[in-house]
């Protein structure tokens, strides 16, 4: 369902529930059909889709990187505020440090 959303508002349609359950109905129909008639194609089409999210996710990291280091075109613009993340005392903050929070952070590292 997700996927369809995403779709339908990439083509500027209102993301209403036919229209992302439509689209998902096609996408799982077509993964269906390709992995059923051409199984080496499905997987094919499936590594190049990893690949192509692999490579997505790499160019975020590194524009992050770019913009720690000061490079000039991926500096953040004017009117913005820039975000002091890596100080220590903006680093911890809204964060709780009772048994709970501890917990819930072993809890999410594990799963």
């Amino acid at each position: 369902m997700v996927f369809g959303e995403y779709v339908v508002h990439s083509l500027s349609l209102e993301p209403s529930r036919p229209n992302t359950r439509f689209v998902a109905f096609i996408s799982l129909t077509f993964c269906l059909f390709i992995h059923g008639t051409a199984l080496n194609w499905g997987l094919r089409l499936q590594n190049v889709l990893g690949l192509f999210k692999l490579v997505i996710l790499f160019a975020i990291a590194l524009s992050g990187a770019l913009c720690l280091l000061g490079v000039a075109g991926f500096s953040v613009r004017e009117g913005y505020e820039v975000p002091r993340n890596f100080e220590w005392s903006q680093m911890w903050e809204g964060y709780g440090r009772d048994a709970n929070a501890y917990v819930t952070g072993l809890y999410n590292v594990i799963w």
